[in-house]
């Protein structure tokens, strides 16, 4: 599939509303791939609000485990997303896990290090926002939880803050001292941009400019100019990265036979011009990213949507991460990092598919009950969620330097988004294995 045509301004947008759980009536679905022995019996008695609940216990356990983000920060930001977005999806409150409270608790306890990257603020504050704007639905609707939610705003406006004090307005991947400033596998006289680490310095191979750290400063800019309006900084910021991103998509036409921030198949790679590592390096959280921070009535991002159905998938149409970049020693460390991809893909395809139900539940239903069919016996799910395919990752996460109950926590997080949206469009669809 290529890129999509060059979009207009009117392709992006700068608030971003709360969405409620949808719930369509349906009929059972079948399994993609082979049952897992190891799975529980009886499994087609679940539905999917059920099997996403029983994951969702799963992981409260495992968030809960003392000092599981300690020197894993970001870890519990996004994953804080993952369990309020399954409270929204299934009309549960926060009453019984109580994750928002013990999630405040971890950021508060390390937000303060120097040393944390700046796009680590960006899981946090989004997951604040998220949080905030669905204050009723969660059970905080009384003036009793006022503190705890001038926290979570004040907090996720420093979130904000933190990544904004990166933004510079040099050219991108300019030379300094050592090597460039970007790690990117390309030059550009494109301006602005923010840093995840040191801004204009060089700390290969990962930081500078990259997809994801704008990315989420660009949907926290969104969040906040609603939640805030009175802060024009915001709305600013948002306009920013429009600009900024609109100017990669517009690159490779202004500059024939350069790359852009897309790749041939349409998919967003991990930096613009690519990673200077790994230059055709892209992975599954940037698509959903890129996709929730323009309208969902984009068609770039429908582009962006379908490109990772169609490149993305195995034969059954199971989502996989993209491990190419595992041939390169110096990205091996990262790979707990980006075995988070695909559940944040499917968080952020939610506005795409409960608007176009059709088009996409076909693609959910599919992964949403491959993570459900080749569960553990413990309801843990695995990194591969179609493993019988011999296609993408190992059936289990294990990384030197990260604990196994981390790991554990990363799968779980990214097969329950998987169940999440599912239980927004169909959650009295029974799953069968």
């Amino acid at each position: 599939m290529g890129q999509s045509a060059e979009p207009s301004r009117s392709d992006f947008v700068k608030g971003v509303g709360a969405l409620g759980a949808i719930g369509l009536a349906a009929g059972t679905s079948g399994c993609s791939g082979t049952t897992n022995p190891a799975a529980p019996s009886g499994s087609t008695a679940f539905t999917y609000r059920s099997a996403a609940a029983a994951g969702f216990d799963v992981l409260v356990g495992q968030y809960k485990t003392p000092h599981v983000f300690d020197g894993n920060f970001w870890f519990g930001g996004t994953t804080l997303h993952t369990c309020l977005n399954y409270l929204v999806a299934s009309g549960e409150t926060d009453h019984r896990s109580r994750i928002l409270p013990t999630a405040f608790s971890v950021y508060q306890n390390l937000s303060g290090n120097p040393g944390w990257w700046k796009d680590d603020y960006g899981w946090w504050g989004v997951a604040f926002s998220f949080a905030i704007n669905h204050r009723q639905r969660l059970g905080y609707d009384d003036h009793r939880h006022d503190e705890l939610f001038n926290g979570l705003l004040a907090a996720a406006q420093s979130c904000w803050q933190q990544i904004r004090s990166n933004w510079r307005t040099t050219t991108y991947n300019h030379k300094v001292k050592g090597g460039f400033s970007d790690n990117a596998a390309g030059t550009s006289g494109i301006r602005g941009g923010t840093f995840n680490n040191s801004p204009d310095g060089t700390n290969p191979p990962l930081s500078g400019r990259n997809s994801v750290t704008n990315e989420g400063f660009w949907i926290l800019s969104q969040l906040l100019a609603a939640l805030d309006p009175g802060n024009p900084e915001y709305s600013r910021s948002s306009a920013a990265e429009s600009d900024w991103f609109a100017a990669w998509l517009a690159y490779p036409k202004s500059s024939p036979g350069s790359t852009g921030i897309l790749n041939a198949l349409g998919l967003v790679l991990e930096r613009p011009t690519g990673n200077r590592t790994d230059p055709a390096w892209y992975w599954s959280g940037d698509q959903g990213l890129f996709a929730r921070a323009l309208s969902h009535g984009s068609p770039l991002a429908h582009s962006i949507a379908e490109s990772v159905m169609a490149n993305m998938t195995d034969g059954q149409g199971v989502l996989h991460e993209n491990l190419q970049y595992l041939k390169f020693k110096d990205l091996q460390t990262f790979e707990a990092d980006y075995a988070t991809g695909k559940g944040i893909l499917m968080r952020n395809l939610l506005q795409l598919v409960v608007a176009n139900t059709g088009r996409y539940s076909g693609f959910v239903r599919v992964n949403a009950t491959a993570v459900w069919c080749h569960r553990s016996r413990a309801n843990q799910f695995t990194y591969n969620w179609n493993p019988a395919d011999g296609k993408g990752e190992p059936r289990t996460l294990r990384v030197d330097g990260k604990s196994d109950i981390l790991c554990d926590l990363i799968m779980q997080a990214a097969g329950q988004e998987a169940l999440n949206l599912a239980t927004y469009i169909m959650p009295g669809e029974r799953i069968g294995c």
